[in-house]
């Protein structure tokens, strides 16, 4: 029996296509994708943990305090009293139709 002949090797241009194919469906690596998400959850966090100061403060007494006497102590320290204590603005939030306990 003859030999048969090898199989003729592939054009250059078959080759080119081949290779163009093979780019065009890999997928991205995990890398860039991976950098990315570390990024934006490092960002998230410092900005979560920052400091927040403030120029207003609560002060609660350890007895009932009415208003005039409230004023007297933020001015005798320094400072404005803006109006009354938590409690009475939670009842009237709830609805109360008196506004301070005077």
């Amino acid at each position: 029996m003859p030999a048969t002949p090898p199989p003729p090797s592939p054009s250059p241009s078959r080759q080119s296509r081949a290779f163009t194919r093979r780019n065009l469906t890999m997928r991205p690596s995990p890398s860039p994708i991976l950098l990315v998400l570390v990024s934006i959850c490092a960002a998230t966090t410092a900005a979560a943990s920052a400091d927040l100061f403030s120029n207003s403060f609560l002060v609660r007494f350890r007895r009932d305090v009415d208003l005039q006497e409230a004023h007297a102590v933020a001015e005798r320290n320094g400072f404005v009293n803006m109006g009354p204590g938590p409690e009475r603005v939670l009842q009237r939030r709830v609805g109360t139709k008196q506004l301070y306990d005077n």
